[in-house]
């Protein structure tokens, strides 16, 4: 019985483990695309494909830049406000931050977000 669990085990023997299968990069800007453009518009102005604006905030808003911190524009975004949705348990606090950071106070009105 031990040769045959031997024999059987052979061919294992020597081979490297199968790494566990790791989650992809978390991309700002993509997460940005996906989840937030179809009501703050590729750009961040709110602005539809149609010119009209939609309820959701300009993020471009030199007003509203000013008037909202960073931890604040991370706390809406992992809780939600109004009608957008909480995404925590999709994102992280750092998540959130890095999605403030790298996209949300680098929006421009007229330059739509490109994915990274």
């Amino acid at each position: 019985m031990r040769l045959l669990a031997l024999l059987l085990a052979a061919p294992l023997m020597g081979q490297a483990p199968t790494p566990a299968p790791t989650a992809p990069a978390f991309s700002a800007h993509g997460f940005f695309l996906q989840h937030c453009a179809g009501c703050h518009g590729q750009d961040g102005s709110a602005t539809r494909p149609d010119g009209s604006k939609g309820r959701a905030a300009d993020l471009t808003d030199v007003a509203w830049q000013k008037a909202n911190t960073d931890a604040a524009i991370a706390h809406a975004i992992l809780d939600g406000k109004g009608h957008m949705p909480a995404f925590k348990g999709r994102l992280s606090e750092d998540e959130a931050m890095k999605l403030v950071t790298e996209v949300v106070r680098k929006l421009q009105k007229g330059t739509p977000v490109k994915a990274n």
